[in-house]
């Protein structure tokens, strides 16, 4: 039996997974990119507000654009344009705010944000690359997106200004990431954690699940907010059918966390087993990521396993995953994908078979005989499968 690798791709409306499985241990599931762009049509110039129907040159780079320009895109989103035709006309406008100084269109993008207009693109809260949106569903998150992009040091200042009031749950999630994007001490950490915090426990936010919320989860991965684990494990707890996206979600969140900081992820849940009540084999999802290479990991798992609280069915779910080298593959507002290399892999489990076959000679572990040997034919293959 050939181990299943799974990668999880995060949508952006549903944040529902793709699973795949590997066929090959060292085989990863990538998402296909963005489809090609279409062709702009060379005829097309640059129109002033009082036009019918303002379009843009693409590839043109000019100096001169202003306020007015912003806003007679503004008003033709507002009027209900085919999305497509949208995201092309805020294709070109990012190139137009390219060509001039970051300053001058950093100006340009916080006075139009502080007109407090806004229309609505029909387009999804959609992630790029490098953690910029490649769509926004909304004409004030693509200018929070584009002055993120333009000058981040004045995005991380007007992020405050966004954070400051609950309106807009995308826009928050543009503006944690700008925030977090420059900001690293102690007490701005502290600062984005207690946003972040607000945000997980927002009703109406919990209620709306929009992409943008559903997204702002990746916040606490980057910033490794162990602190947040009770209020992930509150949404993984949800059951309502409309919470499936908000659950899901904080399963794959804290799952991320366990693998940024699993020491202290893992001594987290184990020191409050009410966390994951009802989820216990989710629980063995968590603890079967564990490293037994680090030696306070090791510690960790075998006080886990050796619970005389743990139940015949958990065991039996960390068995069958330990040790879990499922990854998920993602485009995400902050973190970026990292997967381990087969070289990693195969040196993971070489030692879980030798700590395993430790745990079978030793009498603190004989009533997990069964669960014992079953890792150690499980990795057996692996290891007799990889040395091939």
């Amino acid at each position: 039996m050939k181990r299943a690798i799974i990668g999880l791709v995060f949508a952006v409306i549903a944040v529902a997974a793709w699973l795949a499985v590997r066929p090959n241990r060292d085989a990863v599931l990538r998402p296909s990119g963005n489809p090609a762009p279409t062709p702009p049509s060379p005829n097309d110039g640059l129109a002033k507000s009082g036009d019918a129907e303002p379009t843009f040159q693409a590839g043109t780079r000019v100096a001169g654009i202003s306020a007015e320009d912003l806003e007679s895109v503004r008003r033709l989103i507002g009027e209900g344009s085919d999305p497509q035709r949208v995201k092309a006309l805020l294709g070109q406008l990012s190139e137009k705010l390219a060509a001039i100084s970051p300053e001058k269109a950093a100006g340009l993008l916080r006075d139009a944000l502080s007109s407090r207009l806004d229309a609505v693109t029909k387009l999804p809260f959609a992630i790029g690359d490098g953690g910029n949106l490649a769509t926004a569903p909304t004409f004030r998150v693509w200018l929070l997106d584009q002055l993120g992009r333009t000058d981040p040091q004045a995005a991380a200042d007007y992020a405050k200004q966004i954070l400051a009031t609950r309106e807009s749950a995308d826009e928050w999630a543009v503006a944690l990431r700008d925030f977090a994007r420059v900001r690293g001490a102690a007490g701005d950490v502290a600062f984005l954690n207690g946003k972040m915090r607000e945000l997980l426990g927002d009703p109406r936010w919990q209620a709306e699940q929009s992409a943008g919320w559903l997204e702002a989860f990746d916040v606490a991965v980057h910033a490794k907010a162990v602190e947040l684990t009770p209020d992930l494990a509150r949404l993984l707890m949800r059951t309502g059918k409309q919470d499936k996206a908000a659950a899901h979600a904080a399963f794959l969140t804290l799952d991320r966390l366990v693998q940024a900081a699993p020491a202290d992820m893992l001594t987290r849940v184990q020191a409050e087993p009410g966390l994951m009540k009802g989820r216990e084999l989710t629980r063995a999802n968590y603890f079967a990521r564990a490293d037994v290479r680090d030696a306070r990991q090791r510690e960790i798992v075998e006080r886990y396993i050796l619970d005389p609280a743990r139940s015949a069915e958990e065991l039996a779910k960390f068995a069958g995953l330990y040790p879990n080298a499922n990854m998920m593959i993602s485009k995400n507002l902050l973190t970026p994908t990292v997967t381990p290399s087969r070289e990693d892999i195969i040196l993971r489990d070489r030692e879980a078979l030798r700590v395993a076959r430790e745990w079978a000679a030793d009498p603190r572990f004989a009533p997990l005989q069964a669960h014992v040997q079953a890792i150690q034919t499980r990795l057996r293959q692996f290891v007799g499968e990889s040395e091939k």
